[in-house]
């Protein structure tokens, strides 16, 4: 590995200067790893990946995977199932719960040179993931990320968990190797391929989101692409000189700036009211009236200067409805029916 390789590795525990250098080094080497198998499994057919019919996306062949990366025992021989154990580093104690693995693969095209994704995607981080639904545990782990550049315009990015290396009380969730490759496209675009490959606590999940979680639809691939690809359109669209919308509207700049920085703070004020912390979760409103899964999460806002300062309660609830997403979505979002009573057998 080239000087600049071994750089890029060393970002790795630069926020973690009190390990020891041998521990440093086996978290390099660690990485050096997790990139070879992501390569491996990234570009892999599909005698290791299984494709969905109705989906663009894969999913990992388990039993496939067992035998190119892992110790297999004679009886997966057979095709019905496969079962393994999960590392877990020696200070923690053996969950109680098996973990499920969850693997998908996904392939897009972004609108962004290659070297701009590196630069958005590098860090060395703890992540809560969330789910816009409160009855979805929130996911949080240690995770290092390291990129290196296999050749002109080819870059990969990949993603390791350090629970061996920092053990956390509050992590539910392994990740295996995981990330993307990225090749450069002569228009400036950029062909991604990710991987996502995790092990997680399905335990605490309710009954109607599993088949979400399973499937790999809710954490997976697609949904790492489609944020990345979002992020693509909405710097082009910003960066845009001409932009028309509905109806011919012609929008000047300025003004396309300002929607975009609001539509941004909307979201991200509406998914910090859906997301929970591990320090502030939700609770569980016993004594309401009528349905029982309300919940109530308090917040305190000391930072957000785009907010009014002081302490706000959100209320929450989740309901079933036997109607496609695409339908309900299709009738909040337009105007001619924002008045009017949702009837599902319509």
């Amino acid at each position: 590995m080239d000087s600049t390789s071994n750089e890029r590795a060393r970002d790795l525990f630069m926020g973690f200067s009190i390990f020891t250098e041998p521990m440093k080094t086996e978290i390099i080497e660690h990485a050096r790893s997790a990139m070879e198998e992501l390569l491996k499994i990234g570009t892999a057919g599909h005698l290791l990946w299984k494709p969905q019919p109705k989906d663009r996306y894969d999913i990992l062949n388990q039993i496939e995977y067992m035998r190119q990366f892992g110790q297999v025992d004679s009886t997966l021989n057979s095709p019905t199932f496969a079962t393994y154990q999960t590392e877990q580093p020696a200070s923690m104690e053996t969950p109680t719960v098996a973990l499920q693995t969850e693997a998908s693969r996904d392939m897009a095209f972004i609108n962004m040179s290659p070297i701009s994704i590196v630069e958005l995607l590098m860090d060395v981080m703890s992540a809560e993931l969330h789910l816009p639904s409160t009855t979805v545990p929130i996911r949080e782990y240690y995770f290092g990320r390291y990129s290196k550049k296999f050749s002109h315009n080819i870059w990969g990015i990949v993603d390791i968990s350090l629970e061996k290396f920092i053990p956390s009380p509050t992590s539910n969730l392994l990740k295996r190797p995981s990330g993307c490759l990225i090749s450069g496209m002569a228009n400036g675009h950029s062909k991604v391929a990710w991987v996502e490959h995790v092990e997680a606590d399905h335990s605490h999940l309710d009954n109607y989101f599993k088949p979400l979680v399973a499937s790999t639809l809710a954490f997976g691939a697609s949904r790492w692409l489609n944020s990345l690809n979002r992020y693509g359109e909405w710097l082009q669209t910003l960066r845009a000189t001409t932009f028309v919308a509905d109806e011919g509207v012609l929008i000047p700049q300025t003004g396309r700036t300002s929607f975009l920085k609001l539509g941004d703070r909307m979201m991200k004020t509406f998914c910090a009211n859906v997301s929970a912390t591990a320090d502030n979760p939700w609770m569980k409103i016993t004594s309401f009236h009528g349905d029982s899964d309300v919940k109530v999460m308090i917040k305190n806002n000391v930072e957000d200067t785009a907010m009014p300062p002081g302490t706000s309660a959100v209320f929450t609830t989740s309901v079933w409805l036997e109607v496609s997403p695409n339908r309900l979505f299709n009738f909040l979002r337009h105007e001619n029916s924002r008045t009017k009573l949702f009837d599902p057998k319509i």
